[in-house]
């Protein structure tokens, strides 16, 4: 969250209270299908990488940017009341469930954390998969953060880190270049870039990768369309796939 939010949420010995009169959490339906969002009663077990929206007065309109909480592993959280809706929050409409909580509820019921590497290997392959939901320019400290939280270190230069992320997210109008190309320092967001998973990002980057999509029709056209730029020459492989 924004140092300015921190004011409207109260840390108690065990849990953090909403103190202020409400607040709205977007939760992706598709957190429920990889279970990164699984509902036991009232109970929510959540990976805390969410927008949110406060509202300070009954009559607060919530006309207002959504704010990010970036807490990398799973959190207990029991909203007041969970409802349904289809939001464009991330650059396309998806289905979100709605977690909201009035002044005195517990955004976190249990703050301390079970240290788990399992959470830094599920960063990390959610991170390939392009799933983090988080600006692109902190998601180097947010995989910091993860490996600090579960005192899990995965050896691997910062250099080395950065560049794998830049190659996940992409020009979203050019999947062949890596958003290291194509943002600024003045960018706050990610609307110049799309994330590929692992199996998009290899098949706009080599043709024989190209033939790992599930889907024929994307198998072939990717195969047979992709342009090597300054390619001199052409593997026997990709001259049966291309039929040369």
């Amino acid at each position: 969250m924004s140092s300015l939010d921190k004011q409207y949420f109260e840390q108690t010995e065990s849990s953090i209270l909403l103190n202020t009169y409400k607040c709205e959490i977007f939760v992706p339906e598709s957190y429920f299908e990889s279970k990164l969002a699984v509902q036991d009663g009232e109970i929510y077990n959540l990976f805390f990488i969410v927008k949110y929206k406060l509202y300070h007065s009954e009559n607060d309109s919530g006309q207002k940017n959504y704010g990010d909480f970036l807490f990398p592993s799973i959190v207990t959280t029991k909203p007041d009341i969970v409802d349904s809706a289809e939001l464009d929050i991330y650059g396309e409409m998806e289905k979100f469930r709605v977690f909201t909580y009035y002044k005195g509820s517990p955004i976190l019921n249990n703050r301390f954390i079970v240290k788990t590497s399992i959470m830094v290997e599920r960063f990390v392959s959610l991170r390939n998969d392009g799933k983090i939901r988080a600006f692109y320019g902190k998601i180097p400290d947010i995989e910091n953060k993860v490996q600090k939280i579960h005192d899990t270190k995965l050896g691997i230069p910062q250099y080395i880190q950065q560049l794998t992320i830049s190659e996940v997210y992409r020009d979203r109008n050019d999947y062949s270049r890596p958003s290291r190309l194509v943002l600024t320092s003045q960018d706050r967001d990610n609307s110049k870039i799309r994330a590929l998973n692992m199996r998009e990002n290899s098949a706009f980057t080599s043709t024989l990768a190209g033939i790992g999509f599930e889907d024929v029709k994307s198998m072939l056209t990717v195969s047979d369309n992709r342009d090597d730029r300054n390619a001199k020459t052409i593997s026997p492989i990709e001259k049966v796939i291309k039929g040369i």
